[in-house]
């Protein structure tokens, strides 16, 4: 089965995750890009097991650059309304992505690099 998602890139929203803990993030009512990165070091960590992100309304992507395995989300977070999760590998060795705790996911890209 195929599904057509249509996403103006010129009309997206690019949101850029922090390094806090427990971020709350919220999309528009439009098209958004929310990027984040899984690593090792803290200092580079943008998407944390304990952020949430509500995409809203719109057709929303999730862009996660992946340095390390993401374990999943904590009982307490939740990612919901971003329709794809497109995952980045930057490394030369193989990553894992644990989609506990996201719903209202449709489209799963694996971007392998450097392999």
């Amino acid at each position: 089965m195929t599904q057509d998602i249509n996403i103006n890139v010129l009309d997206v929203n690019e949101i850029d995750l922090t390094d806090a803990d427990n971020e709350l993030i919220e999309g528009t009512e439009g098209d958004d890009m929310f990027n984040g990165v899984v690593s090792s070091l803290t200092t580079e960590t943008t998407l944390s097991t304990t952020d949430s992100i509500d995409g809203k309304e719109g057709n929303d992507i999730l862009n996660v650059t992946l340095s390390a395995n993401f374990t999943g989300l904590s009982d307490e977070a939740t990612i919901t309304n971003v329709e794809t999760i497109v995952l980045n590998n930057d490394t030369t060795t193989s990553k894992s992505f644990d989609a506990t705790g996201i719903t209202g996911l449709k489209i799963l890209v694996n971007l392998i690099w450097n392999q």
